[in-house]
């Protein structure tokens, strides 16, 4: 029975520190090492046999640390997606000036660069389970500017008149 209960207490002290840890490497942006340590911390306490007080609001604490990285990387990949974005609409007319066989040198190496940047983040959100949402987030973003591109170039008769 003691060895049981030494174990169970050093178990408990180890997911303690785990979620400090946790906490220090969100902090930092260590955003897959948080989420392995989150992992190995919710197998560690369903080892732990038994209803352990100090235990009982950890896997509600899990939950939302896991939630936090999740939004962070959902904010993460839809800055890079939508500065990737505002840069082809600021340099759109002088790439249309490029000749046509270096301008497709320029375009696969910001297809690579953008690759290289989305890698994490998408990565990240598989592993939080957030992808779909943030996908339909920034398609929803794309449908507005779409929709107020359209608006700019081709006005309505209704407003011209207004005008």
């Amino acid at each position: 029975n003691l060895e049981h209960l030494y174990t169970s207490i050093q178990a408990v002290k180890d997911i303690i520190e785990s979620q400090q840890k946790i906490q220090r490497l969100v902090s930092q942006g260590n955003y897959f090492e948080a989420l392995d340590l989150i992992n190995q911390t919710r197998m560690k306490k369903q080892q732990i046999k038994g209803d352990i007080h100090a235990l009982r609001s950890i896997t509600s604490q899990l939950d939302e640390m896991e939630s936090t990285i999740g939004n962070t990387m959902q904010q993460d990949f839809l800055s890079i997606l939508l500065s990737d974005i505002s840069y082809h609409q600021e340099t759109a007319e002088s790439t249309i000036s490029l000749v046509e066989t270096s301008s497709e040198k320029i375009v696969l190496q910001e297809d690579m660069d953008l690759r290289q940047s989305l890698e994490p983040s998408v990565k990240g959100l598989l592993r939080t389970d957030t992808l779909k949402s943030t996908l339909d987030d920034y398609q929803q973003y794309l449908l507005r500017e779409v929709k107020t591109s359209v608006r700019q170039r081709y006005p309505t008769s209704n407003e011209d008149d207004s005008a």
